[in-house]
């Protein structure tokens, strides 16, 4: 299923000018940054339009539609956008969303607790996702990482993105594009086993369900197991179930029906630890991470997360002539998700002259609805003798979120730092430690438009913009009888995110772009303020200059940006109410940086993807943590090579993430901590992997992953929780068979 095609072979000029900018890249790798690592980014492997499926390494231009929502070729785009294809998704085994994006050039990923995530890029949270160029609503709250099997690649949009995605914060857009019918039958699947009992299979059917083959269908199922890496019985089990079909209603018109189940349910999961809060010999308050064995767990046997997830949606595509179309797309989703645990806190943090840990339970259910109506109709057009593209559409959107209650019971006891126990007894959870019920609803009205203006023969101006109404209301009330409700909302009306941008192809080969982008991103309805309305949303603008690259036919792209973002209205306390939860839209943010990138199919039997990452990160707020804990550098390269000759069924990879010191910077003058640094020097993980082509229609891979075995925190939060470890070393071996 994943064998390595050959593509079109490479001029040799074209070799001798991509040859320095190559070189360049890999050399970074053991340079200045061996202090620091993380993930990487992505070739254009399997990158095409979304009929399309490629086995092998993309050797044609990839084309992307995230934050633009029509294919268009990685130099036609003036903003910085990371692909990871199909090739890519099974040769690295990035099952989940957070696998994909944790080898991405330039983005930080985070996990909240054992199951929900946060991702970040440019210095900010990415909020922002789409199915299909359709805009999603993505609450950590409940958003998990979904299992990747019903998708055929992963586009990352680095910046703002609200002219086509509306709300969104300046970190960017992730897009996920769904595997679709063939018009020839197809079947591949896969087995693979790997360390901690860690068992995947999956099955993939498409083809023609009539003669004519004028409807398509396409089957996806998938079960995941695997065990976790400290003692205990825990484990996760993941199952996904996506079904699609396309109906050719006539010559110029299709309608695509589908549905997708997925089921995760963790048992005995680890939420996160405190850190070490002391007095240093100078008398200065100080914090330190843990150096504690990865295997030691700190829950209960009880624990529990189970996620489920169901959606249904539907697309009416029609070919208007004359090179326009319009396309429909409609999508409904009930997301569930349950938790009990027992977790790690200590409020004042862990005592290095006990080493005693604090446990406590916690216990929630939420809920969510989303429906989704996007509507567009794009095309080109000619002025002034020269052809032009337009896109103008509107979109609906609607979410409903409840917490149906929760629990936080009481103290559970205490547990050696170093040798710690799991046998606390179910919780009761009584009625007087049960929280308030919480309801967030938000209504969300746009009309949208990108238009590609054709100034001159090598100079483009690209004019967008988004118009957009909103609707939030958020309500609490407490389950005994006689307590009153709390309120509030937040509406904006015509409200304006525009997006400016200019190409200047130089060559065929090279593009000079700039771009200015703004952010409009509503505030979490938990940030209230004094009198319990959410506050202004935070706003913003991107301004972004680079240079991008076209090589060997669009086999190779490369690019270099430099960016600067600046937001405000961000959440800080209210120092008029200090003793109170309440804050005010106050906070300032400035980010400055750059990423390079190299990223294709080198020779025929050579694919590189390198980029580098700097980050610089500036809070204007006095009152607001100097939350640092997002490197300033990172590097990550994947390579993968097939051998010649008579070891042309070999294939071997590797690759490695650098990401440079890590820390969070606490104000808290209750207690004499101001600007106390908690934190991690640099790192680097490493993995390999080899490759056998058993047959035409078989293959098997070896993988390992953190092979150096390095032991490192993914996630710095405070000296109270939020601080956990990432994976050790593992190593999974994979079948694959494709008919």
């Amino acid at each position: 299923m994943c064998q390595v095609e050959k593509g079109r072979q490479p001029s040799k000029t074209g070799s001798w000018l991509l040859a320095p900018l190559v070189s360049s890249s890999v050399l970074l790798a053991p340079m200045a940054w061996a202090e620091e690592s993380a993930g990487e980014q992505a070739p254009p492997s399997s990158i095409t339009l979304p009929e399309q499926t490629i086995v092998g390494m993309q050797t044609e231009a990839p084309t992307v539609s995230v934050g633009t929502k029509v294919p268009l070729r990685l130099k036609e785009v003036p903003q910085t956008i990371n692909v990871i294809g199909q090739e890519r998704i099974q040769k690295q085994n990035l099952y989940t969303l957070e696998d994909a994006l944790g080898k991405v050039g330039g983005v930080t990923v985070q996990r909240i607790d054992a199951s929900r995530l946060s991702f970040f890029a440019r210095g900010f949270e990415i909020t922002s996702l789409q199915l299909d160029g359709t805009p999603t609503t993505m609450d950590n709250r409940i958003f998990l990482s979904p299992d990747l099997t019903m998708y055929d690649r992963v586009e990352v949009l680095k910046g703002p993105a609200g002219s086509l995605t509306g709300a969104g914060g300046p970190g960017g857009s992730i897009n996920l594009v769904r595997k679709r019918p063939m018009a020839d039958p197809a079947v591949s699947a896969e087995i693979s086993a790997g360390s901690w009992d860690a068992y995947r299979g999956m099955v993939d059917v498409t083809g023609p369900l009539t003669e004519t083959g004028n409807i398509r269908g396409r089957l996806v199922l998938s079960e995941n197991k695997t065990a976790f890496p400290y003692d205990g019985s825990g484990k996760r089990e993941t199952s996904q179930a996506y079904g699609i079909v396309d109906i050719d209603l006539t010559p110029d018109t299709v309608w695509t029906i589908g549905a997708s189940n997925q089921n995760t349910d963790i048992r005995g999961a680890q939420r996160s630890l405190p850190a070490f809060r002391y007095t240093n010999s100078a008398g200065e308050a100080a914090m330190s991470l843990p150096d504690v064995s990865r295997k030691n767990f700190y829950g209960a046997n009880w624990n529990r997360d189970y996620f489920w997830s169901a959606s249904v949606f539907t697309e009416l595509e029609h070919q208007l002539g004359g090179g326009w179309k319009t396309k429909l797309s409609v999508r409904h989703a009930d997301n569930n998700y349950d938790l009990t645990q027992a977790y790690a806190r200590n409020g004042a943090g862990i005592d290095p002259a006990d080493n005693l840990v604090s446990m406590n339970s916690i216990m929630f259910d939420y809920r969510e609805k989303q429906d989704e109506v996007d509507l567009y109709a794009d095309g080109p057009f000619s002025l002034f003798g020269r052809e032009h593209k337009l896109l103008v559409g509107t979109n609906y959107s609607r979410s409903e979120f409840s917490s149906n209650g929760g629990y936080y019971s009481s103290y559970l006891g205490d547990v050696d730092l170093y040798d710690p126990q799991a046998n606390f007894p179910y919780p009761e959870f009584p009625d007087s430690d049960r929280l308030p019920t919480n309801v967030a609803n938000s209504r969300t009205k746009a009309v949208y438009g990108n238009l590609r203006l054709s100034l001159a023969e090598p100079l483009t101006l690209v004019l967008g913009g988004r118009v957009t109404w909103l609707d939030m209301h958020r309500s609490q009330h407490q389950p005994e009888a006689g307590s009153p409700s709390e309120k509030s909302s937040q509406s904006e009306s015509q409200k304006f995110t525009p997006f400016y941008g200019l190409i200047y192809q130089l060559n065929d080969t090279y593009s000079l772009y700039a771009n200015y982008a703004e952010v409009f991103n509503p505030q979490p309805v938990s940030n209230l303020d004094i009198n319990n309305n959410i506050i202004e949303p935070i706003e913003g603008k991107q301004h972004e200059l680079g240079i991008k690259g076209e090589f060997l036919d669009g086999a190779v792209n490369a690019s270099v940006a430099a960016f600067q973002i600046e937001e405000e209205n961000r959440a800080i306390p209210d120092m008029n109410d200090p003793s109170s939860r309440a804050v005010v839209a106050g906070g300032k943010a400035r980010t400055r940086g750059y990423e390079l990138e190299v990223s294709g199919q080198m020779t025929p039997d050579w694919f590189l993807t390198a980029n580098f990452t700097h980050t610089y990160k500036r809070y204007d707020s006095p009152n607001e943590q100097l939350q640092t804990y997002l490197p300033k550098n990172m590097l990550r390269v994947w390579t993968l090579y097939k051998l010649p000759g008579e070891f042309e069924k070999w294939s071997v990879q590797g690759g490695v993430s650098v990401v440079s010191e890590t820390y969070n910077k606490l104000n808290v003058p209750s207690i004499d901590m101001n600007g106390t640094k908690l934190q991690q020097s640099g790192y680097a993980l490493y993995d390999a992997g080899i490759g056998y082509q058993i047959n035409e229609n078989l293959s098997a891979d070896l993988l390992g992953t953190n092979l150096a075995n390095k032991k490192y925190y993914q996630r710095i939060n405070t000296f109270q929780d939020g601080n956990i470890f990432g994976d050790p070393r593992a190593v999974s071996f994979t079948l694959r068979a494709k008919f």
